[in-house]
């Protein structure tokens, strides 16, 4: 039992002695409380806040050291066989944790475990450690055996795929616009047609009909498609309704070859992807490896390859790294990982096979050039440091790391160990690339369409002349 009392000369009329007991991790605190009479708003703010103050305790902390796989979430350092943790995401957010609490200091222990009970949770459940520093995916196994806090880790869970391109001939013209959109203008096409036919015909049977009135109900199709090709005809009607039909023709596909500029312009500025989201994967039948990182990736895998999760024949689908990095750039395959750990990994794999002066900045331009990554799960995998069982400490950890998002610190540690993990790919600025045939092939066949087309109807003419002529 340890006591932490002030010394304070009160008199016993304005003053009142209490004591407060708290557990401690495996102590028990009495802390000498003075409350002045009568109580004032700053005296209570104190006494509410005295539970969350320990001094003169000392807090053990163990954790994984991710040396190996990315120093920027634990880095370790071993001096004169003292060993300790440096820096890293996790170990900003403990040193917090350790500040908020007053904690007098925190000593670290090690342990090279993966985080279940056989390692890291086991030094938490026997007492070696008081708290872990490695954040741990949540699981009714570990939850079950320990006591996990508000998550302070969280990352969307991706599958990283060797880019490709999605063809070698690019549909610009009929691809630009959803199938809905040409139904639309094709409905209107008919429609003014119908219209401009049936307006000549009733002014037909009025008697009330003008010579361009009648050519234009006679060729009300070829009028149309004259509009729309923003042509008009060698006659304009006379009446005011049919002049309506025709303006609105006009304006109508202003704005559309207005709309289909634009796109074609959007389209052939950028390199059109193969795999756009996972459903691409399933339906170009890539098949889905795991680097062990996330719990859910066998069912992830599952899931995007299109099997059954209670297929006898599914088998489990974790590879090691190098492994994966060789069936990405050989197969159509995809790697299920986190971006703080596949970017690191695939670095270390290029440098192990690079030899020229700077390969830290040409392995990012290859990084940039070659790997995709595709979202597989709409919710973000989450993760938080632990204690034992049915801990006192819980509460005042939760309400710290509450605080701790709340503020945004928590967003500010993870954004900078996101951005010192990841590969941040800078475009560089735009070059005028000449443009292939593959990217305007359509226009050219249609082109030729319309010259077989209009090359037929002059023959059909000149036949259809020398018949009447004879």
């Amino acid at each position: 039992m340890e006591l932490d009392s002030s010394e304070k000369d009160e008199s016993a009329v304005d003053s009142v002695l209490a004591w407060r007991v708290h557990h401690v991790f495996k102590s028990i605190q009495l802390q000498e409380i003075t409350i002045r009479l009568p109580l004032t708003s700053e005296d209570i703010d104190c006494f509410v806040d005295a539970p969350g103050k320990f001094q003169n305790v000392s807090m053990k902390a163990g954790g994984v050291p991710f040396d190996t796989l990315n120093p920027c979430l634990l880095a370790t350092r071993t001096v004169n066989d003292s060993f300790e943790f440096v820096s890293g995401f996790e170990l900003e957010i403990i040193n917090y944790l350790a500040e908020a609490l007053n904690f007098s200091g925190t000593r670290y222990t090690r342990l090279a475990g993966n985080g279940s009970l056989i390692g890291i949770g086991a030094q938490v459940t026997t007492g070696e450690a008081d708290i872990s520093i490695s954040t741990h995916e949540y699981n009714p196994y570990r939850q079950s055996k320990l006591s996990f806090l508000h998550p302070t880790y969280s990352s969307p869970i991706n599958v990283y795929i060797f880019r490709k391109s999605a063809s070698s001939f690019q549909d610009v013209f009929f691809s630009c616009c959803d199938v809905y959109i040409w139904i639309s203008l094709v409905s209107f096409w008919i429609l003014s047609s119908i219209l401009t036919k049936s307006f000549s015909s009733l002014k037909q049977r009025t008697g009330k009909v003008s010579k361009n009135d009648k050519d234009v109900g006679s060729n009300a199709i070829l009028v149309v498609t004259g509009a729309a090709c923003q042509q008009g005809w060698y006659t304009s009607p006379d009446s005011v309704s049919m002049r309506i039909i025709a303006l609105a023709s006009f304006i109508t596909h202003i704005v559309c070859y207005a709309a289909l500029t634009a796109t074609l312009v959007s389209t052939l500025s950028v390199d059109q992807q193969l795999i756009r989201d996972s459903s691409d994967l399933t339906k170009y039948q890539y098949k889905m490896y795991s680097d062990g990182t996330a719990l859910v990736a066998d069912y992830i895998a599952d899931k995007v390859e299109g099997k059954s999760t209670n297929d006898s024949s599914v088998v489990r689908k974790t590879i090691s790294s190098a492994d994966a990095f060789k069936k990405i750039y050989s197969e159509k395959a995809g790697l299920i990982s986190f971006s703080d750990f596949f970017y690191p990994q695939l670095k270390t794999y290029f440098k192990s096979g690079c030899n020229v002066e700077n390969p830290e900045t040409q392995i990012q331009e290859k990084i940039c050039k070659d790997i995709q990554q595709v979202s597989v799960s709409r919710v973000p995998l989450k993760a938080g440091t632990f204690l034992p069982k049915h801990s006192p400490l819980k509460p005042y950890f939760n309400q710290k790391i509450v605080l701790l998002i709340e503020r945004g610190i928590r967003h500010r540690f993870l954004t900078i160990f996101f951005r010192k993990s990841s590969v941040q790919c800078v475009k560089a600025p735009a070059e005028p690339v000449p443009i292939e045939f593959k990217d305007v092939w359509t226009a050219i066949m249609i082109l030729l369409v319309g010259c077989v087309f209009s090359g037929i109807m002059l023959l059909a003419e000149r036949i259809f002349y020398n018949f009447l002529s004879q």
